[in-house]
């Protein structure tokens, strides 16, 4: 799971996804040794960061976010 994860963290940062498939994709993929709560946290900030968020600065908080995520998933598993 952690290479799906850095894939689609790649792919953001590529720009073959945009803020809206990053929390598209987050809200289907089933995350191993990542709690629910955790999970509903992190597609909460998603929307929060696409919506309330100047878009200069969205991609270092989605990169942040993504990269918490991608970490939590390996201590916990």
């Amino acid at each position: 799971m952690v290479d799906k994860l850095q894939e689609l963290l790649r792919k953001y940062n590529d720009g073959e996804y945009d803020i809206a498939d990053v929390s598209r994709i987050i809200s289907y993929m089933a995350i191993p040794n990542v709690n629910d709560e955790y999970l509903k946290q992190v597609e909460y900030q998603i929307e929060w960061i696409r919506f309330m968020t100047s878009e200069s600065s969205q991609k270092e908080k989605i990169n942040s976010l993504l990269e918490d995520l991608i970490i939590k998933s390996i201590e916990n598993g």
